[in-house]
Order: structure tokens, then sequence, then C-alpha cells
């Protein structure tokens, strides 16, 4: 088997990998329930918001009439519209849940991403000022901007090469977007340490197919709804593993290098 092929399965086996470690370990269970109880509070207040106040007014604007006929014609239509508003709003959740969910839960799965490099790896973060801090939160932002916006830029762009192409643009989508994704959960730790963008790129050679490999799997399970809600923290247990054994060691490997040759012969 070739080095890529065994980088890409390795990377693969990741997240199946993360969630044996996610389930045995309840202390890692409360970065996912409470993001999931905030976010059903969210939704409930919401629901309550869209059929408690918003429901009436879909129908409103039906007249009041008094002719028999016309009334149980109106009174049919009414409960067709209502028909039609429950079912979207229900399918509005049901599409937005998970996107929610994920902004929701950004701190909880930054801090569980924290708790297992200290349990597993024995990584704290150096204690910062309010400038350093500052900064961290800043690379964090933007460093979830870039990617989001190149996620999002890809899937506009695959979206009609797969109706023309259907079985390139499906490919070619599942790799860009598979890998982007694997990106997603791996900034985590490299913010922790405040690396910098450009020399987290560095720490990406030599990678590459394991992160591919991990996000591939990944960018499969988010199409799940309800599923890719359990994932999220398990994916972020995958990318701080493949940060931690196989980027970190590089990064190590290359400030040896960079000292080697700063020695003169």
């Amino acid at each position: 088997m070739g080095k890529k092929a065994h980088g890409f399965l390795t990377g693969a086996g990741m997240p199946f990998r993360a969630v044996g470690i996610f389930l045995k370990n309840p202390k890692y269970w409360k970065y996912l329930t409470w993001p999931i109880v905030i976010s059903v509070i969210l939704y409930a207040a919401l629901g309550f918001l869209f059929f408690w106040y918003l429901m009436p007014l879909a129908t409103d604007w039906l007249p009041n009439v008094h002719n028999s006929w016309l009334r149980w014609l109106y009174d049919a239509l009414e409960i067709i519209i209502k028909i039609l508003y429950v079912l979207i709003v229900i399918g509005l959740f049901l599409i937005t849940f998970t996107a929610a969910f994920m902004v929701v839960a950004a701190p909880f799965i930054d801090f569980l991403a924290l708790r297992y490099e200290k349990d597993v790896y024995g990584f704290e973060p150096a204690k910062a000022g309010f400038k350093a801090m500052a900064g961290y939160y800043w690379t964090s932002v933007i460093n979830n901007l870039v990617l989001g916006f190149w996620i999002v830029f890809w899937s506009i762009v695959f979206l009609p090469v797969s109706i023309f192409f259907p079985y390139f643009g499906f490919i070619a989508g599942t790799l860009v977007l598979g890998y982007l994704v694997g990106l997603t959960f791996l900034v985590f730790s490299a913010e922790h340490r405040r690396i910098p963008r450009r020399d987290f790129k560095k720490l990406l050679r030599g990678n590459r197919m394991l992160i591919l490999g991990c996000g591939v799997v990944v960018y499969f399970l988010l199409f799940i709804p309800f599923v890719a809600i359990v994932f999220l923290p398990v994916s972020v247990l995958a990318g701080t593993i493949i940060f931690n054994e196989y980027m970190l060691p590089r990064q190590q490997q290359m400030s040896v290098t960079d000292e080697q040759k700063k020695i003169p012969e």
C-alpha cells in the first residue's frame, strides 16, 4: 500500500477511533450535552414564536364572509394554509438546526479540545494577558471566516458542475469540501499554541492525505442531520489527535532542522 493511500485510510479511521474515546469517557459528554440543551431551548422559544404569534398572521388576510358556501371554502383554505405553514416551519427547523447547533457548540468543542489535550498529551496553553487573548480570538475568528468562505465558495462552484457533470462534480466536490472540513477540526489545537497561519500551512505538508481521509468521512456524516450533531465533538477529537500525533511531531522536527541550519559548519 502506498504512503498516500495509507495516510488516507488512517485519516478515514480517525473519526471512528474518536467515537470510542468519546463513548468511554463520560467526562467529555457535557461538551455535547450543553450545546444540545441550549439549542433545544432556543428552538423551543422560536417554535413558540412561530406557532403562537406568527401563524395567525398567515391566515389573517382571508376575508370574513357570512355566506355559508364561501365560509366553508375559506375554512378549508385556512386549514390548508396552516398545514403548509407548519410543514414549512418544521422543514426550516430541521434544515437549520445542525448549522445553529454548530454555532452554539463552537466554544464548547474548543474547551473539549483543550480538555483532551490536557488529559492525554499533558498540554495546557500558557497563561496570557488581555492582548494575547484578544489576538487568540481574532485569529480564531479569521480562521473560521477563511475556512467558511472557501467551503461556501466551493459549494457554490460545484453545484452547477455536479448538475452538468455528475460523476466528476461529485468526486471533485467531495475531495475539496472534505479536505476543508478536515481542516476546520485541526485549527483548535493550532490556535491553542498561537501558531501563525503561515506556520500552520507548513505543518500540512505530508499530512494532507490524512486530513483528507478524516474530512471526507466527516463530510458525509454531516449530511445526516442528527448524526452530524453527535459527530461534531467526535470530529474535534479526531482533529486534535491528528494534530498532536502527526502534525506536532513534524513541527518539532522542523524546529530541530531549523536549529541545525543555524549551526556553522
